[in-house]
């Protein structure tokens, strides 16, 4: 939060904008950091198709376009809306704990990618897919058992 790193990340963003104006449906996906580097056989990581992002959304922005961050944006809505539909179906219990934990996740991955580019940093990748499935199957069962008295039933 210091004003030398903001000056210099605004910088980056205000000199990678005309990079959006000039290509609006992206450079292409690992086009830029160290892989649009080392596609390029460059060193410069300031700006175009070399500019190493500090923000996930200036990096979606750069490498899909704008139509690739709005495509993103609603990924995220349904992950959430998800998860939000699993912790309402649980009530109570551990199913309701583990849906609210993964809404949780998802609202503090969308504030830290303002200043990281945090689905690049491995396993959370990996994580936030096993743990958004995890919580639509578990909706999706909650839903069945909810539509199923017979599912109801509990065994001794």
């Amino acid at each position: 939060f210091s004003s030398s790193s903001s000056e210099a990340r605004a910088t980056g963003w205000r000199a990678n904008l005309t990079t959006v104006v000039q290509h609006p449906i992206g450079l292409g996906t690992g086009a830029t950091g160290a892989a649009g580097a080392k596609a390029n056989k460059a060193e410069d990581f300031s700006s175009g198709p070399n500019y190493q992002p500090d923000n996930w959304y200036m990096k979606l922005l750069l490498e899909l376009g704008p139509i690739g961050l709005l495509l993103y944006v609603k990924i995220i809505g349904g992950w959430l809306q998800e998860s939000r539909r699993a912790r309402s179906l649980a009530r109570n219990g551990p199913d309701e704990a583990l849906a609210l934990g993964v809404t949780a996740m998802i609202v503090a991955a969308c504030v830290v990618s303002f200043n990281a580019t945090y689905y690049e940093i491995f396993p959370v990748d990996t994580v936030t897919w096993v743990l958004i499935g995890t919580v639509t199957a578990m909706g999706d069962r909650l839903a069945r058992r909810r539509s199923d008295p017979v599912l109801e039933v509990r065994v001794p």
